[in-house]
C-alpha cells in the first residue's frame, strides 16, 4: 500500500479518487458476497461433508474473492465467478485429503460444479425476472403481497386489516402468484432461458 501511495504522489495524481474507487470496490464486493454466500456455502457443504472444513473453505473462498476482486469482470455473473474460486479450493482441498475413504471422482465433482453454476445463474435470472414482474403488480394485489411476504402476516390477519374474508385473501394471493409465475416464465423464455 505504501508503494502504491508513493507511486500516486510521485506521479502528481490525487489519491482521493483512488481511495473512493477502493471504497466503491469494497462496497461492490460486500454486496455481491452477501447474495452469493448462501449459494457458495451450500455448494461447498454439498461436497465437503465435514462442516468445520466446509466453513474453513468458505472463509478461504471469501478471502480469495476479496483479494482477487479487481480481476472480477462485472459483465459475468458474480456467483459463477466465486463458484469457480470455490471449485478450485475444493479441488485443492481434495488433493490434500487424498487418503480419505470417501471421495467423489473428478468427473462427478465437475458435473456437480457445472450443475450448481447453472442453477445459480438460473436462480439469479429468476430473481431478476421476479423483481421486474413485481413492478407490474399494483393496487390491492400489491398490498396483500407486501402484507404477506414483507410483514409476514397470515391470511386471517390480512383479511381482518383489509375487511375481507380469509378466503378472499387466499384467492387473491393465489391469482397474484399465478400472474407472477406466468410473467416470470414469459420473461425467461424471451431471454432464452
Amino acid at each position: 500500500m505504501i508503494a502504491y501511495r508513493d507511486e500516486m504522489s510521485s506521479s502528481g495524481e490525487d489519491i482521493e479518487p483512488a481511495r473512493q474507487l477502493a471504497a466503491d470496490s469494497r462496497q461492490a464486493l460486500a454486496t455481491h458476497w452477501v447474495k452469493a454466500q448462501p449459494v457458495v456455502a451450500a455448494f461447498i457443504a454439498s461436497i465437503v461433508r465435514d462442516s468445520h472444513r466446509a466453513d474453513d473453505l468458505l472463509q478461504e473462498v471469501a478471502r480469495i474473492s476479496a483479494v482477487k476482486f479487481d480481476e472480477y469482470d462485472p459483465n459475468r455473473a458474480f456467483n459463477s465467478w466465486v463458484l469457480g474460486i470455490a471449485r478450485y479450493e475444493i479441488l485443492r482441498f481434495r488433493r490434500s485429503q487424498g487418503r480419505s475413504r470417501i471421495m467423489f471422482s473428478d468427473s462427478l465433482l465437475e458435473n456437480l460444479i457445472e450443475d450448481f453454476q447453472d442453477r445459480s445463474e438460473h436462480s439469479e435470472d429468476r430473481r431478476r425476472a421476479l423483481r421486474d414482474c413485481l413492478e407490474g403488480i399494483s393496487g390491492r394485489r400489491r398490498i396483500v403481497l407486501e402484507m404477506r411476504y414483507q410483514r409476514d402476516l397470515r391470511p386471517p390477519d390480512i383479511a381482518e386489516r383489509l375487511g375481507i374474508t380469509s378466503n378472499a385473501v387466499l384467492l387473491l394471493l393465489h391469482r397474484t402468484r399465478r400472474i407472477l409465475a406466468d410473467c416470470i416464465s414469459r420473461r425467461l423464455l424471451r431471454e432464452g432461458h
